[in-house]
């Protein structure tokens, strides 16, 4: 069974901002990257692979009708998890819960260094980081630095990749365009001096026909 790419839509986190150096050439910039921690009902575990939540926990009968809920161990003994899941083209949103104009969004970039640990009784403590990476606008680094060591909104998202045209369809739609006068003559210098363009052939022929 498939996953979808892992998201969030304003979820609560703990958001916590790390410095670091990046080489950009030969010049050392200040780069940054945000570390995100929440604790979730265990349906997140869904968003990571369906398979890992009754693997993790034992399937019972709740008292919802023909409902199931995953509440118990399977093996208590467990620690932190790694999960070695890395993300491009991400867009982070930190929300700004009085303001939503004042939201900070950063796109295109990477997520990875999934973690999780397990608890009873269905709840799970996920983190993960953001590759932020250097900040230009000095607007926007002042709204990451403030959101640092608090719980914040956040949401996730990985953008979608547009499909590009194989070489044959660009040529087709080429064809189908109306040929310019700069098309037309280069067209004319790769023919033998004297042969005639497509257009002009099809020309002659509508021409034979008629007389």
């Amino acid at each position: 069974m498939s996953s979808e790419p892992f998201y969030l839509t304003r979820d609560r986190m703990s958001v916590k901002v790390k410095l670091r150096t990046e080489k950009h050439g030969d010049d050392d910039v200040n780069a940054y990257d945000v570390m995100l921690y929440g604790a979730f009902a265990n349906a997140v575990l869904l968003k990571l692979n369906p398979d890992l939540r009754p693997f993790l926990y034992t399937q019972e009968q709740s008292d919802l009708l023909d409902g199931q809920t995953f509440n118990t161990l399977r093996f208590p003994e467990l620690g932190s998890l790694d999960w070695t899941l890395a993300m491009s083209r991400m867009t982070l949103v930190i929300h700004d819960e009085q303001d939503e104009a004042e939201s900070l969004t950063l796109t295109n970039r990477d997520a990875d260094k999934f973690a999780f640990s397990l608890l009873p009784g269905g709840t799970v403590n996920l983190g993960l980081r953001i590759k932020v990476g250097e900040i230009e606008d000095e607007d926007d680094l002042l709204k990451l630095l403030r959101a640092s060591n608090q719980q914040l909104l956040v949401s996730l998202q990985q953008a979608v990749v547009a499909e590009a045209m194989n070489n044959f369809e660009q040529a087709e739609q080429i064809t189908k365009g109306p040929m310019s006068d700069e098309r037309k003559a280069a067209e004319k210098a790769f023919n033998p001096v004297g042969a005639q363009t497509p257009d002009e052939v099809v020309g002659d022929d509508d021409e034979q026909e008629a007389a």
